[in-house]
């Protein structure tokens, strides 16, 4: 799994894909202020394949680093980590509601 990611006017965008798809039932996106602090779940239901997937986190505040990290859910409803990546939003953006 790789996971890529930039930042957009519109928020931050991270898109990835998977070699196999067949025992994941989806994805969760999470986001954390600092490499050691909680992750929040910013997904409500789970981003279902088929890839390529993309989610756009709109809740982001310019010049701030995030990092995020996908929890792949499978079908049996296990889950496995990926990530985290760090991201550093652009000076001048405007915040999202």
């Amino acid at each position: 799994m790789v996971g890529v990611s930039e930042y957009a006017e519109a928020g931050v965008l991270l898109a990835w894909d998977t070699a196999f798809e067949s025992w994941h039932a989806g994805f969760h996106v999470q986001r954390s202020p600092g490499h050691d602090r909680p992750y929040v779940r910013l997904t409500r239901e789970l981003i279902r394949p088929p890839a390529p997937y993309r989610f756009l986190d709109q809740g982001v505040q310019e010049a701030t680093t995030y990092f995020y990290r996908l929890e792949a859910v499978a079908r049996n409803g296990t889950s496995e980590f990926f990530g985290p990546i760090e991201v550093r939003t652009a000076t001048g953006a405007s915040p999202m509601p």
